[in-house]
């Protein structure tokens, strides 16, 4: 009996018309059965953010259309549009450019 599933994670931007198909002939190579589609940053603008969400939901549908089990790899605390959020602050006390702290209570 089988005890893991292959998973591969893709960027959500790299996966374009023109190479659909030859990510899913990888994919079959690799034998994997599960695929994690990343996108990079969340966005502040609505209309960005709708844009990015609308081709993450296209993807889904296209790998779940094939048979493969689909999650989201979301970097859930970057944020790179302009905000005035909280950073995350790393040991030596120095705050990051685009991380952003969970505990923020406007983010």
């Amino acid at each position: 009996m089988k005890e893991y599933k292959i998973s591969v994670p893709i960027m959500c931007a790299n996966i374009g018309e023109e190479n659909k198909i030859k990510t899913l002939r990888e994919l079959r190579r690799l034998g994997a059965e599960r695929v994690f589609i990343a996108i990079s940053a969340y966005h502040t603008d609505s209309v960005i953010r709708k844009a990015v969400l609308d081709d993450l939901k296209d993807k889904i549908g296209f790998f779940k259309a094939y048979g493969y089990e689909v999650g989201v790899w979301l970097w859930s605390s970057m944020v790179k549009d302009k905000n005035s959020f909280q950073k995350k602050v790393n040991s030596r006390g120095v705050a990051h450019k685009i991380w952003t702290c969970h505990a923020d209570g406007d983010f």
